[in-house]
Order: C-alpha cells, then structure tokens, then sequence
C-alpha cells in the first residue's frame, strides 16, 4: 500500500503579503494595533503636509538669496569702471585702480547687508582668458595674495550667461563648504565686450538652517497631536474591549462547568448584543442541566421503587 500523502501545513511567512502582514500582528492586542493605526493615520497626513512645506519654504529661500546676490554683484559691476579692470590686467595689482576696485566690492557687500561669515569664495571680479577665469581682484584679498595665482572655474549653471556677456545665478550646488549659491554680472565696455565679471558665491547652510530650525519649533505641535490621538485610541480601544474580554472570561468558566456566575456586562452597542446573548446562552443551559438533573433523579427514584 503506498504511503499517505501528508498535507504540510503552509509556512507563516508564505501566502499574499496582506495575509502575512495579518498573522505577524495578529498576536497583539487590539488596543495597541488601534494606536499603530491612529499614529500612523496622523503621521501620514502630517508628512504629506509638512514635506511640501519644508521644499517650497527651501525654493523660495533659495530664489530669494539667488536675487540677492545677483544684485550686489550687478551694483559692483556697475560701481566698476571697466578701464580700472584693464589697469589691474595690465599693470599689476600695485595700483590705485586695484586699490580703488577692492574697496569698492567690500562697500557693495556691506551695504547690501552681507555678512562675512557667510562668504565662501567672497565678492570676486574675475577675467576671461582663453579658455579659463583668473582673478583680478576680491573683496578679502590683499594684493600679492596667493590666491591670485589660481583659477576660477564657474559652476557649470553659470557657463550660458558667461558666454552670453548676461548675469546669471545658479541653484543649490555642492561646493567646497557645502550648499552654495553663486551669481556673476559682467562689466561691459562700451561695445558691451565684457571687461571682466563680479562673481559672488553665498554659503547656502545658514539660511537653509534656519528654515529647518523654523520647523522644529513648531515640531512638537504634531508631536502632541500624535500622542493625543494615540492616547485616545488607547482608552477608546480599552472601553471596546473590557465587553470582549468579559464575555472571554464568562465563556471561559462556562466551558470549565462553573454555571454559577451571571455575566453582568451590558452595553447598548453590539458587544452589548453579543452578551446578552451570551446570558441567555448561559440561563438555557442552567436550565438544561437543571431539566438533566431532575429526569435523573426521576429515573433513580423509579429505579429503587422497581427494586
């Protein structure tokens, strides 16, 4: 005779991802999926709120700033005269034209509101030669610096309007201390030929650290809303289940034999119902057995008489 087919019963991890998801939760009580679902029903909403709050705060900040230095340097470009900028590329640095240049982009800067702390690569004017920028002059550097002697390579967002002899300003970069912003204006000649360009470039990180600062004050308002709504949950689970667990415990008695003790939860609800229910269930089966036990007694008393 072959062998009986044994029937495996199915993994818990096997199944639909609905009916596993079910069997890993099933296990804990019903007040704490109830706040699992309510925390989870306010986060999301919260997150779907928030996250478009924090992005657009982000682009209007970074457009804002983005403006702002394009019009400090446009207010350099046009305090410059372009024929000091041929002095600088002719004559050195050791000249009233260099001195003249610098004091001017330090002055843009500061009545424009800037902050030092906040310059990265400074208030710069920077001059096309060949393929490459070298650097004139800058608003933090003294003349016969060394960093004179390096190139300025533009943020490729920058490269159109430096073709173009037009201002431009470039988007949230990743530069050397971080998020940048960066603008240049050029310094047209008379036959707009571009004698050179004023290059401004803001460390993004401040204001973008006050805007996530600006979110966390205000943080713990869905924080508190989030554990109002679990705490709720909680007691209003609670109240659903006390009924439940009081007709578990009945039910439990009943099946050990013990007829004596009357369920006396009510409620108006369905769990009401279903103990109500329950009473009646018990108050037939007293009956039954009270029905049981006098046939018997019946039947011993007829017995003893026959004997």
């Amino acid at each position: 005779t072959p062998p009986a087919l044994s029937r495996s019963s199915p993994a818990p991890d096997s199944g639909p991802p609905f009916v596993r998801l079910r069997s890993r939760f099933s296990p804990f009580p019903f007040r704490w999926k109830m706040a699992l679902i309510t925390a989870s029903a306010v986060l999301l909403p919260l997150a779907l709120v928030l996250t478009p709050v924090y992005i657009a705060g982000r682009r209007k900040l970074t457009q804002l700033n983005a403006h702002r230095i394009t019009a400090i340097a446009a207010s350099a470009s046009v305090a410059i005269p372009p024929e000091s900028l041929d002095v600088i590329a002719t004559r050195g640095q050791n000249t009233g034209a260099f001195v003249f240049v610098r004091e001017v982009l330090k002055r843009t800067w500061a009545a424009n509101g800037g902050d030092t702390r906040q310059l990265t690569n400074g208030i710069a004017i920077v001059r096309r030669d060949g393929g490459s920028y070298r650097y004139l002059a800058h608003s933090s550097w003294n003349a016969g610096q060394p960093q004179y002697s390096r190139e300025w390579t533009p943020p490729p967002a920058l490269s159109d309007s430096l073709i173009r002899n037009v201002g431009g300003e470039t988007p949230l970069y990743d530069g050397p201390v971080g998020h940048e912003l960066a603008a240049e204006y050029p310094i047209l000649r008379a036959d707009n030929s571009s004698a050179a360009f004023t290059v401004v470039t803001l460390d993004a990180d401040p204001f973008l650290g006050d805007l996530s600062r600006d979110l966390m004050r205000i943080a713990w308002i869905p924080v508190l809303v989030m554990v109002g709504a679990i705490a709720a949950s909680l007691i209003a689970a609670r109240q659903m289940t006390f009924g439940i667990e009081e007709v578990a415990a009945h039910a439990q008695m009943v099946a050990r034999g013990n007829m004596r003790r009357e369920l006396t939860f009510e409620s108006g609800d369905e769990i009401g119902a279903l103990a109500a229910s329950f009473r009646t269930m018990s108050g037939g089966l007293r009956t039954l057995l009270r029905d049981v036990e006098t046939g018997a007694s019946e039947v011993a008393a007829t017995a003893d008489e026959l004997a």
